[in-house]
C-alpha cells in the first residue's frame, strides 16, 4: 500500500501535505490492521472501548490531524469538503459492518439498520473529539466518554435475553 501525506495545517491556517509519510490512521495509532470479527456482546463492548480509546490515541500522536480533519479541512474548497465527508461516510459503513457482524451473531438486535446506526455511531464520537481538540479532554474524561458511549450502544441495541421457557 502507497504511503499517504496526511494534511497538516501551516501557520497561516491553510491546509498543505505533510512531508512525512504515514501509512493508514490506524496504524498510526497503533491498531493492529484487522480486528478478529466480535463473537459476544461482551467482545463487541471491548472492540468499541479499543475503537475509542484509539481515536483518542490518534490525537495525542498527531493533535493537528483532529483540528484539520474536523475544523479545517471543509473550509478550504468543495473537493476537500467532499473528501472529509466520504471519509464520514467510511466510518458509518465500517461502523455498520461491526453491526451486521453482531445482527448476524446474535448478539445485536435482529431488526437493526445497521447502515443508519453506523452513521449514528460516527455522529457519536464527534462531541469526544471536539473537546480532545480544545484540550479538555484528559484521561478520566475520556474513559467517561467511551463507557457511556459503550453503555448507550450496547444496552441500546443489545438483544433481549433469551427467556426461559
Amino acid at each position: 500500500m502507497a504511503a499517504v501525506r496526511p494534511l497538516t495545517s501551516s501557520s497561516s491556517g491553510a491546509a498543505r501535505r505533510s512531508s512525512r509519510p504515514r501509512t493508514r490512521c490506524s496504524r498510526a495509532a497503533g491498531t493492529p490492521p484487522r480486528e478478529s470479527p466480535a463473537q459476544t456482546l461482551d467482545e463487541f463492548r471491548d472492540q468499541l472501548r479499543h475503537i475509542g480509546e484509539r481515536l483518542f490515541a490518534l490525537l495525542d500522536t498527531d493533535p493537528g490531524l483532529g483540528s484539520v480533519v474536523l475544523l479545517e479541512a471543509t473550509s478550504i474548497d468543495e473537493e476537500m469538503t467532499q473528501r472529509v465527508l466520504g471519509l464520514l461516510d467510511t466510518f458509518g459503513a465500517l461502523g455498520a459492518a461491526f453491526l451486521q457482524n453482531g445482527v448476524s451473531k446474535g448478539f445485536l438486535r435482529a431488526d437493526l439498520d445497521t447502515a443508519s446506526v453506523g452513521r449514528a455511531l460516527t455522529s457519536l464520537t464527534l462531541p469526544s473529539l471536539f473537546a480532545a481538540i480544545r484540550g479538555e479532554a484528559g484521561p478520566e474524561e475520556r474513559t467517561r466518554y467511551v463507557e457511556a458511549m459503550i453503555g448507550l450502544v450496547c444496552d441500546g441495541i443489545g438483544a433481549p435475553p433469551a427467556r426461559a421457557g
